[in-house]
């Protein structure tokens, strides 16, 4: 017996990375710990770009392994910036 089956490859577009770059934003969401609005996600072949601000390190790796793992998602460029802490003298300021 004799079958012809034909193998396509599925090629990334644009509606494919709007989908994707949606699903990340979803999943962050979820995370009770990351400020709402902190993160922009954006999507182009697959590769996700994280980009924003958060005030800890644990924070910036959680938000990348929660998307890394979506579906379709080949890797996730983090460019997430760790807010810096402040100095003594801006904390005396606040509280005088």
């Amino acid at each position: 017996m004799r079958h012809n089956i034909k193998v396509t490859q599925h090629h990334s577009n644009r509606s494919d990375d709007t989908a994707l770059a949606t699903a990340a934003g979803e999943a962050i969401k979820w995370l009770t710990t990351i400020p709402q609005d902190a993160i922009s996600v954006s999507a182009h072949d697959g590769w996700l770009e994280l980009d924003g601000k958060v005030n800890w390190r644990h924070q910036r790796i959680t938000v990348e392994d929660v998307t890394r793992n979506l579906p379709g998602v080949k890797g996730v460029i983090n460019s997430i910036r760790i807010q810096s802490d402040p100095v003594f003298s801006d904390v005396r300021a606040v509280l005088q």
